[in-house]
């Protein structure tokens, strides 16, 4: 089947940054975004990719933990955690959302090659 980026006519990209949209998606919408995602990005393309991790409300932004980030985009990319961020303290207003955690994760995702 043709890939996303076949079928809008794109190239492929080799470099992508998300920081605010799988977090956004619908839990049950993530597979299709990062089907999207892993066509439309060429083999060894690399994304930049920063979730959150909280309690207190459902979102969004929606709560992306490792092992959700690692289902979904293992089966296309190589995953290697960057770095991880407590975001309460530069950010009072989770508080106000009733969080007692909030953190940012950051990812660096590199799509297999192709065969």
């Amino acid at each position: 089947s043709p890939s996303a980026a076949d079928a809008l006519g794109l190239p492929r990209f080799d470099a992508a940054f998300d920081r605010g949209a799988l977090v956004a998606v619908l839990p049950e919408d993530r597979e299709a975004y990062v089907a999207t995602l892993a066509g439309l990005m060429a083999p060894e393309g690399r994304v930049l990719l920063v979730t959150v991790e909280h309690d207190g409300f459902a979102g969004p932004p929606y709560e992306v933990r490792e092992a959700d980030v690692r289902e979904l985009f293992s089966p296309a990319f190589a995953v290697r955690p960057l770095q991880r961020e407590d975001r309460m303290g530069a950010e009072p207003h989770w508080r106000e959302r009733g969080c007692t955690r909030f953190e940012e994760a950051a990812y660096l995702l590199t799509r297999h090659r192709a065969g």
